[in-house]
């Protein structure tokens, strides 16, 4: 429900799953531009569900993507998404990789979309200037990003107050006194105002772990509201 904030009268009922659907993949893109390589042209999606269709077609509008590489621990999950792109997105190669290592390798960005309980993406297997975005994860004990990961690498997220009470993937390195909060560089709103620097070479690993937003809802509402009244 989206209400006029002058008198508190309901003006709209929008559909929440698209508004969350949308809203998640474009603050991801918004992320990648400030983040990923500029030339970066390999796309690796983990997990084949709506939010793989709605980032690949954000990281799209932001980032010359080639090839897209889609795992899912059920690969027939991922062949028929990788079928259904390949119709609307005929110009991109998809790989239906078989293996984690298989999907990271000399990836340029990498989105993490499962709802995996227990961190799967390690160091070891992660390129020089990959930039992920860390989004399906939003509890304390639940991340898609291992601690030696997250060390390595610098941290962006969409909110600091919100990103320390919902991110496992903060909490737990930060827990295990790998991390602590002052190892987070900067929100992304710093990012867009221009108050901190991104990226700063073509060699650092950067996340953007996000946890979700209610203003970015409003905010989609509101256009779409706007848009069509």
């Amino acid at each position: 429900m989206l209400f006029d904030s002058k008198n508190g009268l309901p003006v709209a009922l929008i559909n929440a799953n698209a508004i969350t659907w949308i809203r998640t993949a474009v603050v991801s893109a918004l992320a990648t531009d400030f983040l990923a390589k500029k030339d970066s042209s390999i796309l690796t999606l983990f997990g084949s569900g709506q939010q793989a269709s709605s980032h690949l077609e954000a990281m799209l509008c932001v980032r010359p993507i080639k090839v897209v590489r889609v795992y899912d621990l059920n690969p027939k999950s991922a062949q028929v998404f990788i079928d259904k792109m390949k119709a609307i997105h005929p110009e991109l190669e998809f790989i239906n990789s078989s293996t984690i290592k298989e999907a990271v390798e000399d990836s340029d960005i990498i989105c993490t979309l499962t709802p995996s309980k227990d961190a799967f993406l390690d160091a070891e297997n992660i390129s020089a200037g990959t930039h992920i975005n860390a989004i399906e994860t939003f509890t304390p004990t639940t991340r898609e990003i291992k601690s030696d990961l997250m060390k390595k690498s610098k941290v962006y997220v969409d909110d600091y107050e919100v990103a320390m009470k919902e991110s496992g993937d903060l909490l737990i390195p930060i827990s295990e006194g790998i991390m602590s909060a002052k190892d987070i560089k900067a929100s992304l709103g710093e990012m867009v105002m221009g108050k901190v620097s991104a990226r700063e070479n073509n060699e650092e690993i950067t996340v953007f772990d996000a946890v979700g937003l209610a203003i970015e809802d409003l905010c989609c509402a509101e256009f779409i509201y706007n848009k069509v009244k």
